[in-house]
């Protein structure tokens, strides 16, 4: 729904709120109207199908937009929709290797998507990356678009990444996880030939020895 003219109706940040703007005329002869969006605050607003607006705000806070309406072309006037944006929690997205070998420094992407006005100001991250290591990871302008990670497992096994993202606001988002399962050894992409595959072996923290031999198929 809506209110007009200095009375508040409250949304959440992000959100597309529509308005059927032939609802608030009852003061005004209905034939011939048009409208149109004067300005807006804290947000962006545009007349969609003649008499529908949609008005998205940028951040939380006070926000709003000014309309007019004319009868065949004469204004007749000028209205304003107000609106008590509240703080929504952004939505985290983290993305990388599901295995990777002992000792390997392995690379994340980690984002986060929210209002226009928090996606600017950038996010905090909290990463637990599963082995008992924690890290945190500060706000930058724009860095919702995705940033690297990198963590090295010096222990073979199967672990979970657990990634929550902090708006400029305080808020949280729920946790996105991720398994990452460790090996001593894999066959991987070459990251410098890509259509070749290469050998990765990862020791210990201690002196290896490590051996590599062919070995043949007794049919050859």
């Amino acid at each position: 729904t809506y209110v007009a003219d200095n009375v508040y109706v409250t949304i959440d940040e992000a959100a597309l709120f529509t308005v059927d703007l032939r609802t608030l005329v009852a003061d005004v002869a209905t034939g011939g109207l048009s409208f149109a969006i004067a300005s807006a605050s804290n947000g962006s607003a545009a007349i969609q199908g003649g008499a529908t607006a949609q008005f998205r705000p940028f951040d939380d806070g006070l926000a709003g937009f000014t309309y007019t309406t004319s009868v065949d072309g004469t204004l007749a006037a000028t209205r304003t929709v107000n609106f008590m944006v509240h703080n929504a929690a952004p939505t985290a997205s983290l993305a990388g290797p599901a295995d990777g070998v002992r000792g390997q420094q392995l690379t994340f992407t980690i984002g986060a998507s929210d209002a226009l006005g928090d996606e600017a100001a950038g996010f905090s991250y909290h990463v637990d990356w599963g082995d008992g290591t924690q890290q945190l990871v500060g706000p930058t302008a724009g860095n919702g678009a995705g940033i690297p990670a990198t963590h090295v497992y010096v222990d073979l096994g199967t672990y979970t990444v657990r990634v929550t993202a902090i708006d400029n606001d305080g808020q949280a988002s729920t946790e996105v996880t991720q398994t990452a399962s460790v090996t001593p050894f894999a066959v991987q992409v070459d990251p410098l030939n890509p259509a070749q595959r290469v050998l990765v072996v990862g020791g210990s923290a201690g002196a290896d020895n490590i051996d590599i031999s062919a070995v043949c198929d007794s049919d050859e």
